[in-house]
């Protein structure tokens, strides 16, 4: 993402400010509030976040994942819910939007970032977590992950497409991120970025 706003700042000629925003979900609520003009953080497209943001085209997909202890005896989703088992993610996020359906029963448990959603189960005090393959793969790859964690029914559950965000009203403005996506894809750069981070990504997608 931060290539990608890299990318973009040297073709629009402008000098690039990034904005750390320490909650995912004051992610969008920045951004209507004008404190940046793009939100690329991996943010997945939803017709929810749509009715307050506009979106460009997607860029990558993902998808959710549930991981529990290697040796958790809990096996499927069904099991999780059935045994009322207590699940950490991160608020505001897709995850807790699956775990709230999908996972009916089960004990929601919100942290603030992936690190403690993970730690979290690593610890003993969540039964399993869910989360985006990339970011616990970003997790697993830099050896941040204090026990081993395994991916319920070795699967993901959604496939969620990440794009841009910008303040609706502004229709250039998501007709340039357009462009510019195709551009990067159409002269390669897109794709040597991907080779890049294929650690991280480690899919076909």
């Amino acid at each position: 993402d931060v290539d990608l706003a890299a990318a973009a700042a040297r073709a629009l000629g402008v000098k690039l400010e990034i904005v750390l925003v320490p909650r995912f979900d004051e992610l969008l609520p920045g951004l209507v509030a004008g404190k940046y003009d793009v939100v690329m953080s991996g943010l997945t497209r939803t017709l929810a976040r749509a009715r307050t943001v506009a979106f460009s085209e997607p860029y990558f997909a993902s998808g959710l994942q549930v991981l529990v202890p290697a040796s958790s005896h809990l096996t499927t989703i069904g099991a999780l819910a059935a045994a009322h088992a207590r699940v950490a993610l991160r608020p505001g996020t897709t995850a807790e939007s699956f775990a709230r359906t999908e996972l009916a029963g089960a004990v929601v448990r919100p942290f603030a970032s992936d690190a403690a959603v993970l730690g979290a189960v690593a610890s003993g005090d969540a039964d399993a977590a869910v989360i985006d393959y990339v970011a616990a793969r970003d997790a697993e790859v830099r050896g941040r992950l204090a026990a081993p964690l395994q991916a319920l029914e070795d699967r993901r559950f959604t496939v969620e497409h990440f794009a841009f965000a910008a303040r609706q009203g502004d229709p250039d403005w998501i007709a340039w991120l357009d462009l510019m996506l195709r551009e990067q894809k159409a002269s390669g750069d897109f794709h040597l970025l991907a080779a890049r981070y294929n650690a991280w990504f480690r899919s076909e997608r």
